[in-house]
């Protein structure tokens, strides 16, 4: 069982988690990139905070 647990289940396995993982950092970067570029472009979101 482990042998084939090793040799089957788990590569299958990694693959789907890197997958996922390289997704999420995907993500993660671009949403980080596109909070970088939106701030100066609306003229800070502090300044909506303090208004309402």
């Amino acid at each position: 069982m482990r042998l084939r647990d090793l040799g089957g289940l788990n590569p299958v396995r990694s693959y789907k988690h890197v997958f996922t993982v390289t997704q999420a950092l995907r993500s993660h970067v671009t949403i980080s990139e596109r909070r970088k570029k939106q701030r100066p472009s609306r003229g800070g979101e502090a300044q909506r905070g303090v208004l309402s």
